[in-house]
């Protein structure tokens, strides 16, 4: 089946109905709903959610985020069972205080909190004594909540600080600080070497960028937006049936890649809500290879010469 940049607001208006029946989903039942590859459709959602239509969320499901509507916050409860046992602890504790206060917890709550960011929301404040993180159940309203911490915070008992003042009759006492001698530094001749090497390096580096615009240019590919940040280079918009699709062009000038790369990749890729196109000279791993497959509505791999 054709689809055409027309009938991309009937796509996510289908999309949309989708979530709405049958709650939060993975892409690729979405795609097969929708009758788009998991690509297309990962893009599309990755924009809506961009627009506030959808929600992302941080649990990951075989490698994929959830998507839903903002009203269906509730129904991701249904999901708990995909975290680690810690977290479905903490999570436990966290559901029966509704608030809890960060330091009178174990240090693997701690942790477990931190990771579980869809079920628990970290709320900072200030106090007298210093600043203090409270952690609430996602479905606790910042009212309650607000109410919650002020009956804590009441609960515990001030400390009234006591300031002596000490004067000594007919003397002055004068206290300096130690100094220390500080020798000037000797002339130091510039490395000639190191700085041969940080040009060459800089220059690779530039001539890396350019190849990779030549790549852009032969396949269609407009850069949008450069970005030259390390590895991450622009973002590209590539033509398609469903209209121009925005990907993040990520460069790895390496022999393999490793799962780690990949999963850095798929981080900024998060971040940017873009899907990713990975240029690389090299080959990856096996371990990689199976990633990928799992993500691969989100990161495109092109095996290019430089």
């Amino acid at each position: 089946m054709i689809f055409s940049a027309q009938n991309l607001p009937e796509k996510k208006e289908k999309i949309i109905e989708y979530i709405k029946k049958n709650g939060p989903s993975l892409p690729g039942s979405i795609s097969n709903s929708v009758g788009m590859p998991v690509l297309f459709t990962s893009a599309i959602l990755s924009e809506m959610t961009h627009e506030e239509k959808l929600r992302m969320t941080h649990l990951k499901i075989g490698g994929s985020p959830l998507y839903l509507l903002q009203e269906q916050e509730a129904l991701l409860d249904n999901f708990i069972k995909y975290l680690e046992k810690k977290e479905q602890e903490a999570l436990a504790l966290l559901k029966k205080e509704k608030i809890l206060e960060d330091e009178a917890i174990e240090p693997s709550f701690r942790v477990a909190l931190r990771n579980i960011k869809d079920f628990a929301i970290m709320i900072k404040i200030s106090t007298e004594s210093g600043d203090k993180i409270f952690w609430r159940d996602h479905l606790l309203s910042k009212e309650e909540a607000e109410e919650k911490i002020r009956a804590i915070l009441a609960r515990k008992p001030k400390i009234k600080k006591e300031t002596k003042e000490i004067k000594k009759e007919g003397e002055k006492v004068e206290i300096k600080k130690e100094e220390k001698a500080i020798e000037e530094p000797k002339e130091i001749k510039p490395a000639k070497i190191e700085k041969e090497k940080r040009t060459s390096k800089k220059k690779s580096k530039i001539d890396f960028f350019e190849k990779a615009r030549n790549y852009f240019e032969s396949n269609n590919l407009t850069i949008v937006k450069e970005i030259n940040e390390d590895d991450i280079i622009a973002i590209v918009s590539s033509p398609t049936t469903l209209g121009n699709l925005n990907f993040l062009a990520i460069l790895k000038n390496k022999k393999k890649l490793n799962e780690a790369d990949i999963t850095l990749a798929l981080h900024e890729g998060q971040k940017q809500k873009l899907p990713i196109l990975l240029l690389t000279p090299g080959s990856i791993t096996k371990k990689a290879e199976k990633y990928v497959e799992e993500n691969k509505g989100y990161i495109v791999i092109k095996n290019i010469k430089f």
